[in-house]
């Protein structure tokens, strides 16, 4: 069943089953457009040139602020969403933003790149959200198929069950053809007010 559910998607970006400990430091397409990694591929400017990166989304604690930066913001766009590695976070209020903002990257052609400082908990919960809005799936499925992308992430049980809690009201949504839960009270940018800094608004520290 599984494996049917995620036939599309695994068409399009081939499983790793070749992963090694070392690929943790790289980033992985997830789907495309739509990059995975650590804080390391961020500035890796080798690959953010090979990948095409256009945009970045740093998913940083405040007190991280000065030491994961936007390294070439003469050449990516970067937006910052200030959100704790831990099982108390709400870390749904930013899944409906998330998703508009990949989404507005993806629709014009552009390339992302979502990444924390290790690209394991934080940034891959919001990714699997976006996977399992995007293309419909159940939490649990979004997370395999992530998983079968990037096979280091760990994302703690509070967020977990998050995004189990964010399926549902999903469902629940779409079901009453309202959009997706939480839509409103966005800006233009596509992230929460007092959540995000862009380079238009704000240029980021280098």
């Amino acid at each position: 069943m599984e494996e049917t559910v995620l036939r599309p998607l695994l068409q399009e970006i081939v499983p790793d089953t070749d992963w090694t400990y070392t690929k943790k430091r790289d980033a992985q397409e997830i789907v495309p457009g739509l990059w995975l990694g650590p804080f390391g591929a961020a500035r890796d400017k080798e690959f953010l040139q090979r990948a095409s990166i256009t945009d970045a989304l740093v998913v940083r604690a405040p007190e991280e602020a000065r030491i994961i930066l936007g390294a070439y913001p003469e050449v990516i766009r970067y937006e910052v969403l200030e959100c704790c590695d831990s099982p108390f976070e709400n870390i749904i209020r930013f899944f409906p933003n998330v998703k508009q903002l990949i989404d507005v990257v993806l629709g014009r052609g552009g390339r992302i790149l979502v990444h924390g400082n290790a690209g394991m908990s934080r940034s891959a919960a919001l990714v699997v959200a976006y996977v399992m809005q995007r293309f419909e799936l159940t939490s649990d499925l979004a997370h395999h198929y992530v998983l079968t992308r990037r096979h280091c992430i760990s994302i703690n049980e509070g967020f977990r069950n998050q995004i189990r809690e964010y399926e549902m009201l999903h469902k629940v949504q779409l079901q009453f053809g309202q959009g997706a839960p939480g839509a409103g009270g966005q800006d233009p940018q596509g992230l929460p007010h007092g959540q995000k800094r862009s380079l238009e608004a704000a240029p980021m520290e280098t």
